[in-house]
């Protein structure tokens, strides 16, 4: 409890009225004469003071909700932090002043727009769509990747990732992260940042359904795709051409060349790629009966495989097109169509 007149801290014991009269007579002698009003105005104008200055130094929460807002703004605009306290801040005032009085004015002072308050708004909004949307939204979910390699102001590259999934029924666009490519921009330097940030979050790759990339990282990788897709299509024609000098030994040549297996000069369709994919486990179990090791360490491969089931896929559409191409109905502004679409 304090005193009306110094606000001095007393214990419950000095409460006792000898000792109040005591401190009083002691402490303050001219103010014995004063009247009783003398003092409840001196309490009321303590209370007063005590309230204005709290009122003064208390941001309140729509104060404190109003700087996400703005910082939300000020980076979709991609200006500046600083202009939230040299432009900003200087026109609402000016405004509010105006139109709604200098009372209103001084509350919209309370408002911090600094730029380092800007600024860690800005971060602590990220770090929370990025927790939101890793954790909640996509984790369990299919989605589709695009990335893109740029340069900052301070020709620094970075790598932007946006994201696209279904949440709630509805496709949704989210940008999910831009990170500085510190070695290098080819690639593997791209893959390594993506396994990082999914290793980080605990993502799957097997959710994954499609990717895009953009510039000189995509240009690098599809060449060393390419050329690996090229390197599973000549193993898989040499599997075939082993079986095909073999037949009587294995019941999978009936299963093949039921679909019309083609030569090493034939094109491929992604039907036979898809029964190879199929038959990888019997297909593994006659070529290590054959004692052929090279072959069996291809059909142990994970990554092997998953190069022969995209393979088998870009073969199977292109096999769907060149179908929708054929027939009296079709025409070059039809085929033109579909030829861009693929």
């Amino acid at each position: 409890m304090k005193t009306i007149v110094c606000a001095n801290e007393i214990s419950n014991v000095s409460l006792l009225l000898s000792k109040l009269s005591k401190h009083f007579k002691t402490n303050y002698p001219h103010l014995q004469d004063n009247s009783t009003n003398y003092f409840k105005t001196l309490s009321e104008r303590r209370t007063k003071v005590a309230s204005s200055f709290i009122n003064e130094m208390t941001v309140s929460e729509k104060a404190q909700i109003t700087p996400y807002q703005v910082s939300e703004l000020i980076a979709e605009s991609m200006i500046p932090h600083t202009i939230g306290k040299s432009l900003i801040s200087p026109v609402c005032k000016k405004v509010i002043s105006t139109m709604l009085g200098n009372q209103a004015a001084n509350e919209i002072s309370k408002i911090p727009l600094s730029n380092d308050t800007v600024h860690r708004r800005n971060l602590e909004m990220s770090s929370d769509i990025e927790k939101n949307v890793c954790s909640n939204k996509f984790k369990y979910s299919p989605f589709a990747l695009q990335v893109d390699e740029s340069t900052d102001i301070t020709n620094k590259a970075q790598l932007l990732a946006f994201i696209r999934f279904i949440h709630e029924d509805q496709i949704v666009n989210q940008f999910l992260f831009c990170k500085e490519l510190i070695a290098t921009t080819k690639g593997q330097g791209v893959i390594n940042i993506l396994n990082t940030y999914f290793d980080n979050w605990q993502l799957s790759w097997k959710l994954c359904v499609g990717i895009c990339t953009d510039g000189a990282p995509s240009v690098v990788l599809m060449a060393k795709t390419l050329e690996e897709l090229k390197e599973v299509l000549d193993q898989v024609v040499q599997m075939v051409n082993f079986i095909k000098t073999r037949p009587v030994k294995s019941c999978i040549f009936e299963v093949l060349y039921r679909n019309g297996y083609p030569t090493k000069t034939a094109a491929f369709t992604g039907k036979v790629l898809t029964h190879v994919h199929e038959l990888r486990n019997e297909l593994l179990a006659f070529f290590e009966e054959m004692k052929q090791s090279n072959i069996c360490d291809f059909l142990r491969s994970e990554f092997w495989i998953a190069r022969l089931q995209f393979l088998a896929d870009i073969f199977q559409q292109r096999s769907i097109l060149n179908t929708s191409l054929k027939g009296k109905e079709e025409n070059i502004l039809t085929s033109t169509y579909k030829m861009k679409a693929f």
